[in-house]
């Protein structure tokens, strides 16, 4: 009894310990309240786990095609092409919710800036929250 009681305190502190070292800074006093001059003709650069985006926000000011730069527009093997559409989603006085489709499957974000040239995108519904990303001018991530 003693050893199942100490194995399943073990794995829930590490399951804890798991989700609180991974929890997004996603606070209301960081949430940027109006994303129409974020994102039209920026690129959002970020990865997670081995996945890597270079997406452009071309259009706007709150709408438009979504890019991935890949290994841009004159490579051969790997170009630029459009993969989705983004668009801002007005909330009350806000425009503080940016959805992204992709084929059928759409997912939304409000991005956070908890340090100053780092956003965070948090996930609303089925979306996961992306952390870290940097939003520049240049359509390739450094």
């Amino acid at each position: 009894m003693k050893s199942y009681f100490l194995t399943n305190t073990i794995v829930l502190a590490v399951v804890s310990f798991n989700a609180f070292a991974q929890a997004p800074s996603c606070q209301g006093s960081t949430r940027i309240n109006d994303l129409r001059t974020l994102l039209p003709g920026k690129t959002v650069c970020a990865s997670r786990d081995t996945e890597k985006w270079q997406e452009e926000h071309r259009g706007g000011p709150t709408s438009g095609q979504l890019w991935d730069y890949k290994m841009g527009p004159n490579d051969p093997i790997d170009p630029t092409e459009q993969v989705g559409t983004w668009s801002i989603v007005q909330q009350g006085q806000d425009f503080r919710r940016v959805t992204y489709t992709y084929g059928v499957e759409s997912y939304t974000f409000e991005v956070h800036e908890p340090t100053a040239g780092v956003y965070n995108f948090c996930g609303i519904g089925v979306a996961e929250n992306i952390i870290g990303a940097t939003i520049q001018t240049n359509p390739q991530c450094p």
